[in-house]
């Protein structure tokens, strides 16, 4: 998904921010003050009071990706070993938005120093294997590997138009294959894990920070290593080691499959988020 500029502040949402934050926030905060970037799913500002105090904002189009966030980050919040944003207030009218504290850190796709790009990387597995561990309040009613054909079929009708006929013979071939995820739990999972998402303090405690949980909720755990194997660990595979030390043990055979799988999907959603 591609991201934008986001929108000017709602005044309506700024008068809110300003009821339950501490301090005075300046009136041209709309205008000077933006994040990074909007998306589909929703535009966030950082906001700084007087007290000298920053916070995130975030609005979401739709009230069902803003519960979905709201539910991710009280489950992660309940990890050890993973600093996470905290909710200081959100409402649903008349626009779904919440305001959030910093997590500190340096963000990991900006790290050179490479023994910290190695700890970084540790860190990470360490800390995604403690969430995979807590297993899921799964209440979905569909089948993972069925859930998996379906995500299969969507981007498969949106990216196919746009790929060569010999790369379309050989995924309508190849394809996802029904049997792959049988059986395969859910696990609590974040499905945006990558070093622009986590957030690096040295010295402390707990150097491990996670931000962006706008796609998470329960679902295969190699889905959560996916956007680390088509990137990092195929530029540098030492990283992938050092990732799975920290994880505690290597893939097994049935995950091998499952990742090869969801790198396809993978791939077929970043063309179509490209031509939409």
């Amino acid at each position: 998904m591609r991201p934008s500029r986001p929108r000017d502040i709602d005044p309506t949402i700024l008068d809110w921010a300003r009821s339950v934050l501490p301090g005075q926030i300046p009136t041209d905060q709309a205008a000077t003050d933006r994040a990074p970037w909007a998306t589909r799913t929703g535009s966030s500002w950082r906001l700084t009071t007087s007290d000298g105090e920053v916070f995130y904002l975030r609005s979401y189009p739709e009230p069902r990706k803003f519960r979905q966030e709201g539910t991710a980050l009280a489950a992660w919040q309940e990890v050890p070993g993973i600093r996470t944003a905290h909710v200081v207030a959100e409402t649903e009218e008349p626009t779904p938005t919440r305001v959030v504290t910093v997590v500190a850190g340096q963000p990991g796709d900006r790290i050179v120093h490479a023994p910290s790009i190695a700890a970084i990387h540790r860190a990470a597995g360490a800390a995604l294997r403690a969430a995979h561990d807590r297993g899921s309040a799964n209440d979905d009613r569909v089948p993972l590997s069925e859930a998996v054909e379906r995500r299969f079929t969507n981007w498969w009708a949106r990216a196919a138009p746009h790929l060569p006929d010999e790369v379309r013979e050989h995924v309508d071939r190849r394809g996802i294959r029904s049997t792959t995820f049988v059986g395969s739990p859910r696990v609590l999972a974040h499905r945006d894990f990558q070093p622009r998402n986590w957030l690096w303090l040295r010295g402390s405690a707990d150097p491990f920070g996670l931000i962006d949980f706008e796609h998470a909720r329960p679902d295969a755990a190699v889905f959560d290593w996916v956007k680390l194997a088509a990137d990092d660990w195929r530029r540098q595979p030492a990283l992938r080691d050092e990732f799975f030390r920290g994880y505690g043990r290597e893939t097994t055979d049935a995950e091998n499959a499952q990742l090869f799988e969801a790198e396809l999907l993978h791939s077929l959603a970043t063309l179509s988020w490209g031509y939409d």
